[in-house]
């Protein structure tokens, strides 16, 4: 790591047992390029605490967990990111996974700052399907006017330290979008998003928020509203895609 910048993993679990040890290898796999993992549990009543602590010996405090209670998943990302210490800070929930070639990839892009590198998502859906997503590089001119869609998979984001300094941390506010949330400060404040073309993450559909859909793009929307001049498009955004979600559900009804 000597000639490398130091990127640190925040993830935040909550009786994530199932699939935490698949989260925790990925991330240890990839120590050449990652100093620290810092996992905070926020009271699970599974094995999660077991599980973490013999990972915390195995690895010799590479992984780093913290037990203490929290408001959320924004506030589990903010706790963790003060507790990091590298200039790169990655996030990554509990049940998706680095790919193997991941940070070999992510490698070259180290010497920028202020920036957010970003890369692309292998999406595994609960049905076995797998769908690779987050091939578009970030457009300024697209992006947010209002946002169709996301300019950065979450997942994938490592993001310089002096973003963090320039934008803040994550609205507890927000359950779902506090990812969208803060891509949009960021964008406002004038931060680039540099694309890597390649897989960086692979991501679990059927977590928090491909659970609570409709509730994330309430957010999404109120958060556009809060930073954006444009008043109607964001509400038509949500009027068509709460349509075009209620009459999908209702013909998978009928069949």
């Amino acid at each position: 790591m000597a000639d490398l910048p130091c990127i640190s993993v925040v993830t935040p679990v909550l009786n994530g047992a199932a699939t935490l040890e698949r989260n925790l290898e990925s991330v240890w796999r990839s120590r050449h390029w990652v100093c620290e993992h810092v996992v905070q549990d926020a009271g699970s009543t599974d094995d999660s605490r077991a599980i973490l602590e013999r990972w915390q010996d195995k690895t010799g405090g590479f992984v780093k967990p913290v037990f203490e209670e929290d408001s959320g998943i924004s506030d589990g990302f903010n706790r963790g990111l003060h507790r990091t210490t590298g200039k790169w800070i990655a996030i990554q929930n509990s049940d998706d996974w680095y790919d193997d070639e991941a940070f070999q990839h992510v490698e070259p892009y180290l010497d920028e700052r202020l920036t957010i590198l970003h890369g692309m998502l292998r999406q595994h859906r609960l049905d076995g399907t797998v769908r690779i997503v987050g091939n578009r590089s970030y457009d300024s001119e697209r992006h947010f006017k209002p946002l169709l869609t996301m300019p950065a998979q979450q997942p994938t984001c490592i993001i310089a330290r002096d973003v963090y300094d320039r934008v803040g941390h994550y609205n507890t506010y927000y359950k779902i979008a506090m990812d969208y949330d803060f891509l949009l400060r960021a964008h406002l404040r004038g931060v680039t998003f540099t694309h890597i073309p390649e897989v960086i993450c692979n991501f679990s559909r059927g977590g928090m928020s491909s659970a609570n859909t409709v509730q994330g793009w309430r957010e999404m929307v109120d958060s556009k509203l809060n930073f954006l001049d444009d008043r109607i498009r964001p509400r038509f955004w949500y009027a068509s895609k709460l349509f075009r979600y209620t009459l999908r559900n209702l013909f998978r009804r009928a069949d």
